[in-house]
């Protein structure tokens, strides 16, 4: 079967020099949260990393990073990652996310 991965994303930036508590997840949608979804399909550990297309959100750019390893295990690891794709900006805050994946077949 193919994976597909839904990430619900939210965040609030929090300068990166003081400690703050962040808030509980937002229960509902909100102009700071956004949904990403990416059929990833069949992967080799050969396989180069694949992205998902880039959602603002926030005032950012998010997107699904899906690369595979080579591990001792029977079709390995494949990491997904959810990236912050905006210059660098990323260093200055904190962000929590919400990641629910769902495989099909």
């Amino acid at each position: 079967g193919s994976l597909i991965s839904k990430a619900e994303v939210w965040s609030k930036r929090v300068p990166s020099k003081r400690k703050r508590r962040m808030s509980d997840p937002p229960s509902k949608k909100s102009k700071n949260s956004c949904t990403i979804t990416m059929n990833i399909g069949s992967m080799k550990n050969k396989d180069p990393e694949r992205t998902s297309p880039v959602h603002h959100f926030n005032g950012l750019a998010w997107r699904l990073l899906v690369a595979p390893w080579k591990v001792q295990q029977p079709g390995g690891r494949k990491d997904i990652i959810l990236i912050c794709d905006s210059e660098g900006k990323s260093e200055l805050w904190r962000a929590l996310t919400d990641i629910t994946m769902h495989v099909t077949h």
